[in-house]
């Protein structure tokens, strides 16, 4: 028998200070998956994810066999970056001003999210993800643009991006139940791709359960890329 080997993972410092609990990205080698074991940090108070392609079922199955438990499909679309004559108005890049109100339509915009599908996960924990996580932009920590649709002062919606080498990645995007249907993520899609030519593609991933996100994608020339299972792993004992 050869030596057995542990799921390599890496510790997601800012989650774990939301979940109070030590947190853990799984890097899973899928070619040879069938003498892997649980690492010691699983084994005691901790959580994990995983990301797999959904072609990869003897990874999804020796996850399964480990305690992991399917939370979400992802699915990932793409375009080409391309001027819009869509009308963009209200819409502009972010100022630290908008954090406030940026983070409040993080924290009440979200239902479709891996954390809101994860019934261990609590819709204020899952909230609280979110709300950080667009917050995180003006601290410097996370995405490199940041747009804003504003009507009459109010934040109707906004767009995290991160740069990928010479692509553009949507990394958050998230409008105001109160402005939805009308028009405001477009907008926003339409202002960033007008104002960062320059870019090849642009991307975003999304959940299969979010027909809504995936309608709108479609409908502004986004077509399917990938995609993913998304595994989480609570363990609840010290």
């Amino acid at each position: 028998m050869g030596m057995v080997k542990t799921l390599p993972l890496r510790e997601d410092f800012w989650l774990s200070d939301i979940l109070d609990k030590p947190c853990y990205q799984i890097r899973v080698d899928a070619h040879d998956l069938s003498d892997f074991v649980l690492p010691e940090e699983l084994q005691k108070n901790s959580f994990a994810f995983a990301k797999i392609p959904v072609d990869d079922l003897k990874s999804c199955q020796h996850l399964q066999s480990c305690g992991f438990h399917l939370v979400d499909t992802q699915v990932l679309f793409e375009k080409m970056v391309s001027s819009s004559s869509l009308f963009c108005e209200g819409v502009r890049w972010t100022r630290v001003e908008d954090k406030k109100a940026v983070r409040e339509v993080a924290c009440n915009s979200f239902r479709y999210s891996r954390f809101h599908a994860d019934a261990v996960v609590s819709v204020l924990q899952a909230n609280r993800i979110k709300k950080e996580w667009a917050g995180n932009y003006y601290e410097g920590r996370r995405g490199d643009h940041m747009a804003v649709a504003e009507q009459e002062g109010e934040i109707q919606g906004f767009l995290q991006l991160i740069d990928t080498k010479g692509d553009l990645l949507i990394d958050l995007i998230a409008v105001s139940q109160k402005f939805r249907s009308q028009g405001v993520a477009k907008s926003l899609i339409a202002f960033v791709q007008n104002e960062l030519p320059n870019k090849k593609k642009i991307k975003v991933g999304t959940q299969l359960a979010n027909t809504p996100s995936i309608r709108l994608y479609e409908t502004m020339g986004f077509t399917l890329h990938s995609s993913y299972y998304v595994f989480h792993y609570h363990k609840d004992v010290e």
